[in-house]
């Protein structure tokens, strides 16, 4: 047996226990929430669908090109499936399950076409339906993640956990995995076998790491959103019903870390013109520094100078010309830099301790906003 051929037979039994494992997984996860339920029933499918490749360990079914067309055909009746999990992650909750059924019904029917009249063109017109809905689903997933990052860096000051960005990788990434299969099966080849199975482990681990930490932020124009937790929050068994009982987590107003930056290095304010409200906002900032709750948004900062969060959004684009993300992320940074600056090289803490201390609930978030706004990481200023 040629080495291509075994590596393309071992990377398909792989690929089965990998799926599996994720179902196994994710049936415990299930009832935690709509986005753990549908990637638990995209995974199931998956491991039934490498299941069913068996059929080819028989030698007569191995060479036999209508098997061949019927079970690609199966394949393709997951494409909708995958497209709604996406959907799901940037608009939570708008797909109703006899949509997604709805979306599923066209392969299905490619499918039952072809056992009845197995002809070229039911082949062809059931790809190009999935090349297409996993086109539209990564045009439709970008603008919706575009206009969700708009909505984050307008309203919160942290994006840990709740950021869709990724989603947006994933689908392109699914589309090009549509395309490579296509590819690879219309003049099948064990490289192109191999080529498959790599690249699907690949995006689907992905969206599983990162559905398995994500919490569900459903946007309301109120300003009140609800923020229901991660996979890693609720106890295993919670029913689905009780999700309603969870709303967006707003901790403790004017939370402060243990240690303060002395009173002799102040976090420097952004520059304002000169309105009452903005003088007030940055009075506030350096006065009560709400900043340093890792938590902030825009409503709690709102509530804080008893203004409507329509008033504190004009204030912030108007006077200011920030978005309430970067403004609240500059007193971070002007915080960090006031405790590196206290202290003696030797007796500085780490940069975790740092980040933690300014507000920052992620070292990451933290490096990367520091670089933004002062051109170098924290770890070159100290060094500076």
């Amino acid at each position: 047996m040629p080495i291509i051929e075994a590596l393309a037979h071992y990377l398909r039994g792989f690929s089965t226990f990998f799926f599996f494992y994720w179902t196994y997984y994710f049936f415990l996860l299930r009832r935690r929430g709509r986005l753990l339920r549908l990637v638990f029933i995209f995974s199931l499918c998956q491991s039934l669908g490498y299941l069913k490749d068996a059929v080819f360990l028989f030698p007569q079914f191995s060479h036999n090109h209508r098997v061949d067309d019927i079970v690609s055909l199966t394949d393709l009746c997951l494409v909708p499936l995958a497209c709604s999990l996406f959907y799901e992650v940037t608009r939570p909750g708008r797909l109703r399950i006899w949509q997604i059924a709805g979306l599923c019904l066209p392969q299905a029917a490619f499918l039952i076409a072809y056992l009845l009249l197995p002809q070229s063109g039911i082949i062809f017109l059931a790809c190009l339906f999935a090349v297409s809905v996993s086109l539209v689903t990564m045009v439709l997933v970008a603008i919706f993640a575009w206009r969700h990052s708009k909505y984050l860096k307008a309203n919160y000051s942290y994006t840990e956990d709740i950021d869709v960005q990724w989603v947006v990788l994933c689908a392109g990434g699914y589309f090009v995995l549509c395309v490579a299969y296509l590819a690879a099966f219309s003049d099948p080849s064990w490289a192109g076998e191999c080529l498959f199975c790599l690249i699907n482990m690949v995006i689907w681990g992905v969206v599983n790491l990162y559905a398995r930490r994500h919490r569900v932020l459903i946007l309301h124009p109120s300003g009140c959103d609800t923020l229901l937790p991660s996979g890693l929050e609720v106890s295993v068994g919670m029913e689905a019903a009780a999700m309603g009982a969870f709303s967006a987590a707003v901790p403790a107003k004017n939370a402060v870390p243990a240690e303060s930056v002395p009173e002799s290095q102040p976090a420097e304010a952004p520059a304002a013109h000169d309105t009452p409200l903005s003088q007030d906002l940055l009075r506030l900032m350096e006065e009560r520094k709400p900043y340093l709750n890792p938590k902030l948004t825009l409503a709690d900062l709102a509530q804080e100078m008893h203004i409507n969060r329509t008033y504190l959004t004009s204030v912030l684009n108007r006077d200011i010309g920030k978005t309430f993300y970067d403004f609240v992320n500059e007193y971070r940074i002007a915080e960090a830099c006031a405790i590196i600056d206290a202290l003696p090289p030797s007796e500085r803490p780490k940069l975790a301790d740092v980040a933690s201390r300014s507000g920052f609930n992620s070292l990451s978030t933290f490096k990367r906003s520091f670089l933004k706004v002062k051109g170098m990481l924290p770890s070159q200023y100290g060094e500076r």
